[in-house]
């Protein structure tokens, strides 16, 4: 079967459903999961994709696939690329993920450094923390709300 056999409500029902899914797994805010489904929804109808289904995996499978894709290309747009520091590619596998999972990631240094300590791919706590310390602080781009905005538009506004 064939994105283009489905009807449109199971297609959207379809959509939905992975689009969910990976604003989950992206920890997309739900005004940024909006915005994405919003962003892909065009982008599936611009490069025509339902269309160009060709049948060899199931629609769903399909629609994963380039949803997926899709939503990568969306979280770089919005939060950057992430490269790891020269730093940490010299200190090897160990600062690599590290750096990943406190820097790009969010996690607190003490949950990155009990996940590796979990995971066996470091020897001691200690180590972890030696890394940690030669890494250079890095601070991902926050985005912010409209919010703000308003508050400053208003107060000039009330100062006039």
């Amino acid at each position: 079967m064939r994105c283009r056999d489905l009807g449109e409500a199971q297609l959207l029902s379809i959509f939905n459903n992975i689009v969910g899914g990976l604003a989950r797994r992206y920890r997309l805010d739900p005004d940024e999961a909006d915005d994405f489904a919003s962003w892909a929804q065009v982008k599936c109808q611009e490069r025509d994709a339902y269309a160009r289904h060709e049948g060899r995996s199931s629609p769903e499978t399909y629609l994963r696939t380039v949803l997926s894709n899709l939503c990568r290309d969306y979280c770089d747009h919005l939060w950057g690329k992430w490269r790891n520091s020269a730093a940490a590619k010299d200190m090897g596998e160990v600062a690599i993920e590290l750096e990943r999972l406190v820097y790009r990631d969010g996690w607190s240094t003490r949950e990155a450094v009990e996940s590796m300590l979990r995971s066996g791919k470091a020897a001691s706590e200690r180590d972890l923390w030696t890394v940690l310390s030669r890494l250079p602080d890095r601070h991902r781009p926050l985005g912010v709300g409209s919010e703000p905005l308003q508050s400053i538009a208003s107060n000039e506004l009330a100062d006039e």
